[in-house]
């Protein structure tokens, strides 16, 4: 770290805020202009809405206000208070708008001066974009000089995928205390006064408490704070013992004080296990650099569909819930409880996801999966100069991981104890996104990787300087050589734990599956039918969708595909559910499409397992799996059966075993292909072609 702030650095701070505001107000109508559409609930804005026009913040009855309806869904941009009844329904907040409390209290101070309207909070969405890049660059002196500090922060604020986020206002809320967090983090680092760091640590809490009623996960900054706050110091971690557990009890006790609120409502609310859950789902795969198993966690990033599956679940471990899954926190205990079985019997995949979500948060800004310039930027003075920005960028893909691993080493011939818990800090910051790796969960850490990097080229160029000067290259070596046998060392014991983890996830995977595979399957009848030109249509006896068995079923249909009945190696399949009944709720349509490797001739059938369910739509309706739609020549290739005594485990995983599986690897891997620079990873593929095989 350079040292401390100077009152210049707050002063180009102040001026980065400004220009950061300006620029946001610019750049939002551009947005739209170039077809983007925000999107943060604007449904549940209604107590913003009721406090601007001085009613108090409550919340309104759906259809008390035709006006105030078509304003929140967005089929009018602005709204008059004067159309408000005299007399309107109230009812209590929802769990996101109670969870959200702070953020719909400061769109109603926007709009008690300047008009209830959507564009008005441009405003509120332009001052966090001018906080967070303020506080970028403040984060960024602790590290560099001002002319590497303020690059880093014009390469964040013009980035594709943070500006993208921009206009998301709930989303988008996280960023700026994020960075104020690292802020706090190198003001606690550097304090030496104990009453100061006393009321840093309040600070800190109130900051984030205003923080967790915008959005729920800047819980988390906690983590980082206190890791800093104990495990650092001017004279290190012993230095002021009850000065720093002095700040720590003001930083929780201002946050809890401020945010208990948010916090009553969490706790009862469907939180972060739900979201966890589908943050396993095959669709982050790509995002999470995941090569796929035989088997997944679930196929659609769907809320409906995870509450299904995790209502199976309960239903199969537990009986069925007397008053419904979702009365009280019985959902989330739910969640919570599938989720750690998934966790320890998978230990391999969720450690391999978290890998793959460190080496994706280091390479962010190395991408340009989320485009070469901000949606709505079409002028040329400005794509130019991104373009240049853009093709400076990709030929350093790649490079995060290198830069971290080096950073570490740096720090290490400082400190082997600064090294370690700068490990700490990076791992659960590229560590926890692997929860649902998502572009607008993660777009912050976009600057960490920034971050990163310029620490690792000022650090190497202070000790090539040092070194130079002291004639002290000797010693210079042997204190790199001690720092890269601890780098070396952490990195070999996160390649050993996955390891170990995946070993125990295979004797436990395989004895699932092998319990899958030797329980007795019932024939089902089925009928074939023809679907639509080439398409057959596979309608197997599995779950009622009629008379009186309108009630929530589950099932474990079973398709052998027979290689020589099969005249192709792989079978296209389509799993197809309908709505039966008056209440259309197309939310619980989970049809999906698969495709069933076959085998060779000869070779003994690959068999799929699939879970299916009947989900009841209020009291008269029911949305259930109905048929396999599959090509006409491959319907005579395919048996279908039904599982009973699977349908009694814990887990009902779509499966897919082939011939031999018990001996192919029963976990997923990490693609390394980003942990070394692109061009480095090409050549190194040339001469040794099967590393693509490793992760």
């Amino acid at each position: 770290m350079t040292g401390r702030l100077t009152r210049a650095d707050l002063y180009i701070g102040m001026a980065v805020l400004v220009l950061g505001c300006t620029a946001g107000m610019l750049y939002l109508p551009v947005f739209r202009a170039g077809g983007g559409e925000a999107m943060f609930y604007q449904e549940e804005y209604g107590p913003a809405v009721m406090a601007a026009c001085g009613r108090g913040l409550v919340n309104v009855a759906p259809q008390s206000s035709s006006s105030l309806d078509a304003f929140l869904h967005k089929r009018s941009d602005q709204f008059d208070c004067r159309s408000l009844p005299e007399s309107i329904s109230v009812i209590g907040f929802d769990p996101l708008q109670g969870v959200t409390r702070y953020l719909l209290v400061a769109a109603a101070a926007v709009w008690r001066v300047a008009g209830v309207s959507w564009r008005a909070l441009d405003s509120l969405s332009a001052l966090m974009f001018g906080v967070a890049l303020a506080g970028a660059y403040l984060a960024l002196r602790f590290v560099a000089g001002p002319i590497l500090s303020a690059v880093g922060t014009v390469l964040w604020a013009s980035s594709p995928l943070h500006l993208g986020n921009l206009p998301h206002l709930r989303d988008y809320s996280k960023a700026p205390f994020f960075v104020l967090t690292v802020v706090a983090m190198g003001l606690t680092v550097r304090e030496r006064r104990g009453w100061r760091l006393i009321a840093l640590g309040a600070g800190f809490g109130f900051v984030q408490g205003l923080g967790l009623g915008m959005r729920t996960d800047v819980v988390l900054n906690f983590v980082p704070f206190l890791i800093a706050l104990f495990a650092f110091g001017h004279d290190g971690p012993s230095w002021n013992i009850r000065g720093k557990l002095a700040a720590g009890a003001a930083a929780l006790a201002v946050f809890v004080v401020l945010s208990w609120p948010i916090l009553k409502v969490y706790s009862q609310a469907e939180g972060l296990w739900h979201v966890s859950l589908l943050g396993l789902t095959t669709p982050f795969d790509r995002a999470l650099n995941i090569h796929g198993a035989p088997y997944d966690f679930g196929y659609l990033y769907d809320d409906s569909y995870m509450s299904t599956v995790v209502e199976g679940y309960w239903r199969r471990a537990h009986g069925a819930p007397p008053d419904g899954l979702h009365v009280g926190s019985l959902y989330d205990r739910a969640c919570r409880e599938y989720y750690q079985l998934l966790a320890s019997t998978f230990p391999g995949d969720f450690l391999s996801r978290m890998a793959g979500s460190a080496l994706h948060v280091l390479n962010l800004p190395f991408s340009i999966a989320y485009g070469a310039a901000p949606l709505g930027i079409t002028s040329p003075v400005l794509v130019e100069p991104l373009n240049w920005r853009t093709r400076g960028i990709m030929t350093l893909a790649g490079l995060g991981p290198l830069a971290a691993g080096c950073l570490l080493l740096f720090i290490g011939m400082r400190g082997l104890w600064n090294a370690l818990v700068a490990f700490v800090l990076l791992m659960f910051w590229t560590t926890y996104p692997f929860l649902q790796f998502h572009w607008r969960h993660v777009f912050h850490l976009e600057i960490l990787a920034f971050a990163v990097c310029i620490s690792a080229g000022v650090l190497a160029w202070r000790t090539i300087c040092d070194a130079a000067r002291d004639r002290s290259w000797h010693a210079t070596i042997v204190r790199a050589s001690k720092a890269g046998l601890l780098v070396a060392g952490l990195l070999a014991s996160v390649v050993a734990t996955i390891a170990v983890a995946r070993t125990v996830q295979t004797s436990r995977v395989r004895a699932l599956f092998r319990q899958y595979d030797d329980a007795p399957a019932r024939a089902a009848t089925a009928r074939v039918e023809q679907a639509r030109p080439g398409f057959s249509r596979i309608v197997p006896s599995v779950v009622q969708t009629d008379g009186f068995s309108r009630r929530f079923e589950q099932a474990m249909l079973v398709l052998d595909f027979h290689p020589k009945r099969c005249s192709q190696p792989a079978v296209d399949v389509n799993i197809r559910y309908a709505d039966h009944g008056p209440s259309a709720a197309p939310e619980f349509n989970f049809s999906h499409e698969m495709t069933v490797p076959v085998g060779r001739t000869g070779s003994a059938p690959t068999r799929v397992f699939v879970p299916v369910y009947s989900v009841p739509i209020g009291s008269d309706s029911v949305y259930a799996f109905t048929d396999l739609e599959v090509p006409d020549a491959a319907a005579g290739c395919i048996g279908v059966s039904r599982a009973r005594q699977v349908e009694q485990s814990p887990l009902l995983l779509d499966v897919t075993l082939q011939p031999g599986w018990a001996e192919q690897p029963l976990f997923e891997r990490v693609y390394l292909g980003s942990i070394v620079p692109e061009r480095l990873w090409l050549k190194m593929a040339r001469w040794w072609p099967r590393i693509a095989e490793l992760g």
